[in-house]
C-alpha cells in the first residue's frame, strides 16, 4: 500500500506543476520594483506597474513586461525567461545599469530573478536583484503582486 501511495505521488506531480505553471500564462496587470536609487548607501525601492504576458514555448516560459509610463524616460519592454517545470515559476533578467560613485558614471550588468505563482486571477512573487562589477549589491527581495486582465 505504502509503495502504491509513493508511486501515484510521483506520477501525479509532474500534472500539478504543469497545471500551475499554466495558471501563470496570460496577461497581469502588476505592481513590482521598477528600480533602485542609492544614495550615501541608501536604497529607495522605485514602484512601478505595468502589463506582464506569459507564454509557455515548450519547457519554457517567456513573459514581456511593458511598465506603464510614469515620471521617468520610458523603458524597452523587458524579455523574462524561465523553466516551465518549478513553482513559483523563476525568471532571469539581464540588463545594464548605470553606476555613479564619485561624479564618475559606469555600466555594469545587473540580473534580476523573479520569482511568481498564480492561484486564480492573482498573481504573487518577488524580484531578487543583484549588481555586478567594481561595486557589486545584492538587493534584498522585494514583493511583486498583481491581477490577471480579461478573464
Amino acid at each position: 500500500m505504502f509503495r502504491t501511495i509513493l508511486v501515484l505521488g510521483a506520477l501525479t506531480t509532474p500534472a500539478f506543476l504543469s497545471a500551475q505553471q499554466t495558471a501563470l500564462v496570460g496577461s497581469w496587470k502588476i505592481s513590482y520594483p521598477g528600480g533602485v536609487r542609492m544614495e550615501n548607501g541608501e536604497q529607495t525601492v522605485l514602484w512601478a506597474t505595468g502589463t506582464l504576458t506569459v507564454d509557455r514555448q515548450g519547457d519554457s516560459l517567456i513573459a514581456n513586461l511593458v511598465r506603464d509610463p510614469g515620471p521617468e524616460p520610458p523603458r524597452a519592454p523587458m524579455r523574462l525567461a524561465g523553466a516551465a517545470s518549478v513553482d513559483p515559476a523563476v525568471f532571469e533578467y539581464r540588463s545594464q545599469v548605470t553606476v555613479n560613485v564619485n561624479g564618475e558614471a559606469s555600466f555594469v550588468p545587473a540580473i534580476s530573478l523573479w520569482s511568481l505563482r498564480a492561484v486564480g486571477d492573482s498573481l504573487t512573487g518577488s524580484i531578487e536583484r543583484r549588481v555586478e562589477g567594481p561595486y557589486p549589491q545584492r538587493m534584498e527581495p522585494q514583493p511583486v503582486s498583481g491581477k490577471r486582465v480579461g478573464g
